[in-house]
């Protein structure tokens, strides 16, 4: 990619494509050129109780609850929070599902 000056960004750096309303876990392949792109240089999560719908770079629809509201990110390598501490066996359902292709 010529977009990025200096170096390369890492393939699962958080990359914030300007004038498009979007976010990316994957690799950023589908990248076009002349799009703005910006290197966050960090692994992002998005934060919230409804995410809603995810996509990949590609457009192709992953999970759709809703609309997204991803107005917090958190880092995924991140100090845990010790406020609230539980002892307790607690199962989360997160709604994520892995397919291998």
């Amino acid at each position: 990619m010529e977009a990025f000056t200096g170096k390369m960004p890492n393939i699962y750096n958080a990359l914030v494509v300007r004038g498009r309303d979007s976010v990316c876990y994957e690799c950023y392949k589908g990248l076009k050129r002349e799009w703005e792109v910006i290197d966050t240089e960090l692994l992002i999560v998005p934060v919230g109780e409804d995410l809603g719908e995810f996509s990949t770079c590609l457009e192709s629809r992953l999970i759709i609850l809703g609309p997204v509201d991803l107005a917090q990110h958190l880092s995924i390598h991140r100090f845990a929070c010790f406020i609230r501490l539980d002892q307790n066996y607690l199962f989360l359902k997160t709604g994520i599902k892995v397919n291998r292709l």
